[in-house]
């Protein structure tokens, strides 16, 4: 990253004036402000970081367009910026000439303003585009605005083949490089929004010049060296930190020791909450953008209020404070104080990305799941038939570090397909990476499992990537541990349901999908660990289901005084005595409800007493094999659910009795592996698209061997 980019990147200021930039193209001087999205860090190349392409996860790329009015203009095989999506499926953006003006033909860009122009506006812009010959009849201007995460809007096009000129008036940006790829706005066509395998005209626009312009507050007074010191029950500790000017809502730039997030392919020190999904993460500020901070953090602030919020995981909850720097040097100290909680119960998220292809990148990552309250961090190296990415230096011991408390262990996401789902290992000791079986889920998972590795599939129940026919496929085999149901701030439990209901074995997992989805550790899975802590007694935890899933409730379950993940062996009618307590951080939720939960059907339900905690003791009648677990929901987000505990009885095990509706549904899950894929669901279709049908045809011989044999499995469960 170039030092000028980031100097002003993380604390630069700009004077007041009145900037006017104007792009001189060939026959016309048209001033078109086009913001290419791409979602937060897809639009850099590799050569613009030093990064070779399995450094380039978005498959990024300089456009050659634009003028002094941009460092770069940017494009990348998928986009994810200022709460907007772009899946690129024409290729990359194209260049001619319309009318003698150099125009660019894309789905979508990403717009890097040179700072040495335009940098954290205090005042009005306004941006006018001039596109030509409409493709597309709606383009979605997204960018950084001052107090807000996620700013988008639709530009309307005429249905006109002339050059039109559209000017769009932003109250509120700041352009100070929050974007993917240091992007202050980005431009998407209405047809690029989705994926698709056959895109049309509405995937395209034609942009042709851009003009922008702006008037800049006068700069503030001047600034005070303002230290903040965190501890958490007295010790010191990192933190998620938001600063705040209490008037304006802005957010503070960062401070030089600022802790450093790898996001993609670049380091960032400013990331911020996702609210694209259905779900928000709790943050008690309508600016969600963040810093991770050191125990002692240096800032320069100008005198005035400020919110500060501070947070370390769900057992501290949130803390929100008003603070006022005086026009001298001063010092604020926040000790966090944990509100929830359970004794021998070990935070982990299941599901993370970052590149650590040296050793000297764990001290910094570390920091980042301390900051986040986790005690295990897994690094998942990730790929496709094509590319690995997200590279980690080793595997098994020589991969692992720990440091107060928090504890990188690395996997891998691989294979990954919309053919049969993304897999997770956790825990591995090599990659068995191997593109001419890559379809043989069963090959690769049964090495990971004798390497000692915890397996399942990731974001089970989203509908993305048709993991329940690899699901189908491999859970008869016992080659599956966990299923991916936590993730967005959501928990599906369909799949999960019906496998329990088939008398199969699994745990449930949550994984934050960083930093695809959300911020490490906004979903989590606690394990159970007696004594001592260890990595190994972690993910035997994991594995055995003795965990619980959540975003922020605690619980405490058991039945017959065994946890989730163990057996009850019964020999006809019997009374379970189930007992739970369920707490949570007042800062982050309160709770709504928790349902018993018996064979995937409610059975009783419990609300909140007066102490705000939830507490089940009851007794459960059981005549035949079940599982038993608990569902938490909270008003507003707060969700969690255990493992379950397995009632075994002597001929059904813990399976429904008629199995016959669900084996019949797995059947037509793996029915549809007879007809064609589509290359279009791949997320990295930049890389896969021109090989990936061709090697599942190679493999899909194989691969439908195992599905008939799959199949007769199902068929025996319908005909016992």
């Amino acid at each position: 990253m170039r030092a000028p980019i980031q100097a002003r990147t993380e604390g630069g200021s700009t004077s007041g004036m009145m900037l006017g930039v104007m792009l001189n193209t060939p026959g016309k001087n048209i001033a078109c402000a086009i913001y290419v999205l791409i979602w937060a860090f897809a639009g850099v190349s590799p050569a613009a970081f030093g990064h070779d392409g399995g450094h380039n996860p978005l498959g990024a790329h300089h456009v050659e367009w634009g003028g002094p009015l941009f460092d770069r203009v940017m494009a990348a095989g998928y986009v994810e910026t200022f709460g907007t999506e772009a899946y690129p499926r024409t290729g990359p953006p194209r260049i001619q000439t319309n009318h003698g003006s150099r125009c660019v033909t894309a789905s979508h860009l990403l717009f890097d303003i040179a700072d040495r122009q335009y940098y954290d506006i205090r005042g009005a812009s306004t941006l006018t585009f001039s596109f030509f010959a409409a493709k597309a009849m709606r383009v979605q201007l997204a960018y950084d605005a001052a107090g807000q995460t996620e700013q988008w809007r639709w530009i309307e096009l005429a249905d006109d083949s002339q050059p039109q000129q559209i000017t769009v008036h932003l109250p509120d940006a700041r352009f100070i490089n929050r974007g993917l790829a240091q992007a202050d706005f980005a431009l998407i066509a209405e047809g690029a929004v989705t994926e698709t395998d056959a895109p049309d005209a509405s995937h395209e626009f034609v942009l042709c010049d851009i003009q922008l312009s702006a008037v800049s507050a006068p700069e503030d007074e001047q600034e005070v060296a303002t230290t903040f010191m965190f501890t958490a029950e007295g010790e010191p500790t990192p933190v998620r930190l938001g600063v705040y000017h209490a008037d304006t809502g802005r957010q503070a730039l960062p401070g030089d020791n600022a802790l450093h997030i790898y996001h993609y392919d670049r380091f960032k020190r400013q990331h911020y909450i996702r609210s694209l999904w259905d779900s928000r993460d709790p943050w008690p500020h309508p600016n969600r953008h963040f810093i991770y901070a050191p125990s002692e953090y240096h800032v320069d602030l100008a005198p005035g209020d400020y919110w500060l919020v501070v947070s370390r995981g769900p057992e501290y909850g949130i803390e929100k404070r008003r603070v006022t720097v005086t026009p001298t040097a001063s010092t604020v100290a926040l000790d966090l104080r944990r509100r929830a909680g359970l004794e021998g119960w070990y935070p982990g998220d299941g599901h993370v990305h970052m590149l650590r292809d040296s050793p000297a990148m764990n001290a910094a990552i570390a920091q980042i799941a301390s900051a986040e309250g986790l005690t295990v961090f897994n690094l998942l190296q990730m790929g496709n038939p094509q590319q690995e990415y997200f590279q980690q230096y080793a595997f098994g011991e020589a991969g692992r570090f720990s440091h107060d408390g928090a504890y990188l262990v690395p996997g891998i996401e691989n294979p990954r397909s919309a053919v049969l789902g993304h897999t997770i290992s956790q825990n591995i000791q090599k990659s068995l990476y191997r593109r001419d079986h890559y379809f043989d889920h069963h090959a690769q998972f049964s090495g990971y499992q004798h390497q000692g590795a915890v397996t399942g599939y990731a974001h089970v129940g989203q509908g993305w990537y048709n993991e329940q026919r690899g699901l189908a496929l491999d859970v008869p085999h016992g080659i599956i541990d966990f299923l991916e149901v936590m993730q967005n701030g959501q928990i599906k439990t369909d799949l999960w349901y019906r496998f329990l209901n088939l008398g199969f074995k699994l745990a449930p997992m949550a994984g934050s999908d960083y930093p695809y989805l959300d911020t490490p550790g906004s979903v989590r899975l606690y394990a159970r660990v007696d004594g001592p802590f260890s990595t190994e007694k972690w993910f035997a935890s994991a594995k055995r289901g003795r965990s619980f899933v959540t975003n922020g409730p605690m619980i405490d379950f058991k039945v017959n005084g065994l946890p989730a993940g163990e057996e009850i062996h019964i020999d006809g009618r019997s009374r379970l005595k189930v007992i739970a307590k369920i707490t949570l951080a007042p800062s982050l939720d309160t709770l709504r409800e928790a349902r018993l939960i018996v064979n995937g059907t409610a059975v009783a339900t419990f609300t909140a007493n007066s102490q705000g905690d939830i507490l089940i003791d009851t007794m459960l009648e059981i005549d035949r094999g079940a599982w038993i677990a608990v569902a938490v929901s909270g008003a507003r987000y707060a969700l969690a659910h255990t493992g379950a505990v397995y009632v075994n009885d002597q001929q059904l095990g813990h399976g429904l009795k008629d199995k016959s509706d669900i084996a019949r549904g797995m059947i037509s899950y793996l029915q549809q592996l007879n007809g064609d894929i589509r290359a279009g669901d791949e997320l990295e279709y930049f890389d896969v698209a021109g090989m990936i049908n061709t090697l599942w045809q190679e493999q899909r011989e194989d691969i439908l061997s195992k599905v008939d044999a799959t199949i007769a499995i199902y068929r025996q469960m319908m005909n016992p």
